[in-house]
């Protein structure tokens, strides 16, 4: 069923869709859909002056509700009808974000270098993060080399599509934990570290997970996890 753009912006029109089905939004840049509706005259809320600006004008209006109401999001720039209908039975993207020992503390421990946000501060930012690009996330944290190496283990049979792991201090040495996201090959995987690890003591210049991974982003607090969810995201859907 395919509803106009102003039915989900009632708060009861968002609980009843939800009822019917999975809500899927379709959603198109201010750019494509100003190609796309270049000359329409049928859609009086575009009538006149400048289409640009009224489509962007719309759509900071709306955007909040639509990503409320919706479950899958799928991005139709450039894509053909097959592939977004390949897109939506598949359902949405899974992400995996890995963190390791003493990430829990983070807010607590050496401030100067990993900031005063906490640790639920990041889990939040992440997943408001991930509900903008339209995957799933999940957020895990464990201060044992086991639990990280049985969660890898477990991503691989639940068919994640991406993983985002900071390690930690195993970053440097732990050969088990670089093993088991090496047995993942196939999932696309993004290191990060919150610090500069580059430009703090040398013990820390040393990756030995990194050589499996897809890339690394360091030194951009918080924040690189955001960076590495996009990048994480565009790399499933080439692979894909």
């Amino acid at each position: 069923m395919s509803v106009g753009g102003g039915l989900p912006l009632k708060p009861e029109n968002r609980e009843l869709l939800k009822k019917l089905g999975t809500v899927v939004y379709l959603r198109t840049s201010v750019e494509e859909l100003t190609k796309r509706l270049a000359g329409d005259t049928t859609r009086p809320l575009l009538a006149g002056g400048n289409i640009r600006e009224k489509i962007t004008h719309l759509m900071d209006m709306r955007l909040s509700d639509y990503l409320d109401a919706a479950e899958v999001i799928i991005d139709t720039d450039g894509r053909s009808f097959d592939e977004m209908y390949e897109n939506i039975l598949k359902g949405s993207m899974k992400i995996l974000v890995l963190n390791g020992p003493n990430i829990n503390f983070l807010g607590i421990r050496e401030k100067g270098i990993y900031g005063n946000q906490d640790y639920d501060t990041l889990v939040k930012m992440i997943e408001e993060k991930a509900q903008e690009l339209g995957v799933e996330v999940e957020v895990f944290q464990s201060n044992y080399e086991g639990g990280l190496i049985d969660r890898i283990q477990k991503a691989y049979f639940e068919k994640a599509d991406g993983i985002i792991i900071n390690p930690g201090a195993f970053t440097h040495y732990s050969y088990a934990v670089r093993d088991a996201l090496a047995s993942v090959a196939d999932i696309p995987k993004i290191e990060v570290h919150i610090s500069n690890v580059h430009t703090r003591e040398e013990f820390r210049h040393t990756s030995v997970t990194v050589p499996v991974c897809n890339g690394q982003v360091v030194g951009l607090g918080l924040k690189g996890y955001l960076y590495a969810l996009e990048a994480v995201k565009d790399m499933a859907e080439k692979k894909a």
